[in-house]
């Protein structure tokens, strides 16, 4: 079982009038959030987190090693992965599936981040190609 001690937090928080930045306090760990974090952080219920993060593991976009911290629990003959912390990974990807002014703020705050981002900028010269008409 992983353990974060002083984890990473992503949080809304209102700032001068009243506009409401973001702040991202990544940790060497990375930022994991239990579901009752994102319950806050997303303005919405722990079943609307359950249903959006079952739905995103249907997709087999995830490994649930990978993106989340569990124990694993047996139910009759299976084994199942009960989480309780979830990375950024999982963050980002339920900002785009809930419905909430908060979802909305973190998407563009998301999408910001990778707009000013200069590792993500791609130089065009390099694509460059020569075209002709016969």
């Amino acid at each position: 079982m992983k353990t974060t001690e002083n984890k990473g937090k992503i949080h809304i928080e209102l700032g001068v009038n009243n506009s409401p930045p973001i702040i991202c306090s990544p940790n060497v760990s990375g930022i994991w959030m239990d579901r009752n974090e994102l319950c806050e952080l997303f303005g919405c219920y722990l079943p609307e987190i359950d249903k959006h993060i079952s739905a995103l593991f249907l997709t087999d976009n995830f490994n649930p090693i990978e993106v989340s911290h569990y124990h694993l629990v047996v139910k009759g003959k299976q084994i199942e992965y009960d989480m309780y912390e979830f990375n950024f990974e999982i963050i980002a990807a339920l900002s785009f599936h809930i419905h909430s002014w908060q979802a909305k703020l973190i998407r563009e705050w998301l999408l910001e981040q990778v707009v000013k981002s200069e590792r993500l900028s791609v130089p065009m010269d390099k694509f460059k190609q020569d075209y002709s008409l016969n």
